[in-house]
């Protein structure tokens, strides 16, 4: 339970002023989600020391379950902005409690410009990001090609990607399950970071986002791989 130590002793809490510093509010949200998940899923984490110290920062995980965003999210010791759909801030009150954790909307589906403007603008003001690449829930532990904007965005402002491999969850609640299944073994991994440079001219830009594309998503997959394998060898469902 060294995490949620961590946030009673106030270990994790950056000095004010900092742009990363956490909320109460998100800091008990995160103190709630480290307890759920190590009482019901034997929650691990690998490679916390891939956690940059500083921002602009983009974590980038796969994502096959609504688990996805608070288990990875509860493991980094600072805020993380997220973009959450725009139905979910109609309601006053879940709107209210997102907005304190973080979110803020965008419309899936289209070319949201606002969206767009104020993930720019976290990342020139050096705060952290959690952006799903895939764009969505697949429907399996197979990745979804990767959408565009992420890369874009980053190469646009340059700092850094951490790619992050969240396994387990798929079994405790894929998209197929319509509530989750308790005692299934989650595991998040931050991999080596990707330092990504700025780059002004938009040609080179635009040819410079499948190959960090493909950075990003290398050791996720080999990650799944291994999982799967593992899963095999030991005839777990």
């Amino acid at each position: 339970m060294g995490l949620l130590w961590d946030i009673f002793c106030h270990k994790t809490r950056r000095p004010r002023g900092d742009v990363l510093r956490s909320t109460k509010v998100y800091d008990l949200g995160r103190s709630f989600w480290i307890a759920y998940f190590k009482i019901f899923h034997g929650f691990k984490l690998r490679g916390q020391h891939n956690i940059p110290d500083h921002g602009p920062v983009i974590f980038a995980p796969n994502h096959t379950s609504y688990y996805d965003p608070p288990v990875a999210g509860m493991c980094v010791p600072y805020q993380i902005r997220y973009m959450a759909m725009e139905e979910l801030f109609r309601w006053k009150p879940l709107a209210s409690l997102i907005l304190a954790h973080g979110a803020y909307p965008v419309k899936l589906k289209s070319a949201d410009k606002g969206a767009v403007a104020t993930t720019l603008k976290i990342l020139k003001n050096k705060e952290a990001l959690m952006i799903f690449p895939e764009g969505g829930r697949s429907a399996s532990y197979d990745l979804m090609p990767f959408e565009q904007g992420l890369a874009r965005l980053m190469l646009q402002v340059g700092g850094t990607i951490v790619p992050t491999s969240i396994v387990g969850v798929y079994e405790a609640w894929s998209r197929h399950e319509p509530l989750p299944l308790w005692f299934h073994p989650i595991i998040v991994k931050f991999h080596t970071p990707i330092i990504v440079p700025r780059i002004e001219d938009r040609g080179e830009l635009k040819e410079r986002i499948d190959d960090l594309n493909e950075q990003i998503a290398r050791p996720i997959r080999r990650r799944i791989k291994a999982w799967l394998r593992l899963k095999q060898r030991l005839d777990v469902p």
